[in-house]
């Protein structure tokens, strides 16, 4: 079921294709579907904040931990800044980081799952964290992402710089 906050809806989807034997009922991390490099994820969401002098990219991935537990992780790249006067844009780093954070829930049938990432220090252009607390290990089939993000920076912290876009929806597929 797609979900509309006013205007803002976004579906994507994510396949992850599995080759193998493995019995359809398996879970998840019985067919590697969520782990390394193999985690499904949301495609990139591209923003910018209202006065266009703060930019990142954020994708959702549905991960396991070395305990099997399910995680949520985002991921942000590029995040810049627009530099003053001149207009080139400059990479977060250490003298001018971004701040950013992340919550939602992730839904499976009638099965729903809160999550949250808190504040986040980042001192490079790419950064990655995962949720706080854990989420049943994840079984084949459709998970909806509630996403919600907001970042300050990096340089700049005024209203007009904060990149805050609203709640976002996505539709992962895992196996």
């Amino acid at each position: 079921m797609r979900r509309i906050l006013g205007s803002v809806a976004v579906l994507v989807t994510a396949m992850v294709a599995l080759v193998g034997g493995v019995p359809a009922g398996a879970t998840a991390a019985a067919r590697g579907a969520v782990v390394g490099d193999q985690a499904p994820c949301t495609e990139q969401y591209k923003w910018y904040s209202p006065g266009y002098w703060t930019y990142v990219k954020v994708r959702v991935c549905l991960t396991m931990d070395d305990a099997g537990d399910g995680r949520v992780r985002v991921e942000t790249a590029d995040s810049s800044y627009k530099g003053e006067g001149h207009g080139i844009w400059h990479d977060a780093d250490p003298s001018y980081p971004a701040t950013w954070s992340a919550y939602g829930t992730v839904a499976n049938g009638d099965a729903v799952f809160g999550w949250s990432i808190d504040e986040q220090r980042q001192t490079s252009p790419d950064g990655q964290a995962d949720s706080t607390g854990s989420l049943p290990t994840p079984d084949c089939g459709q998970y909806d992402i509630e996403l919600n993000f907001r970042q300050t920076g990096p340089r700049w912290d005024e209203p007009r710089d904060v990149i805050d876009p609203g709640t976002q929806y996505a539709t992962v597929v895992v196996c």
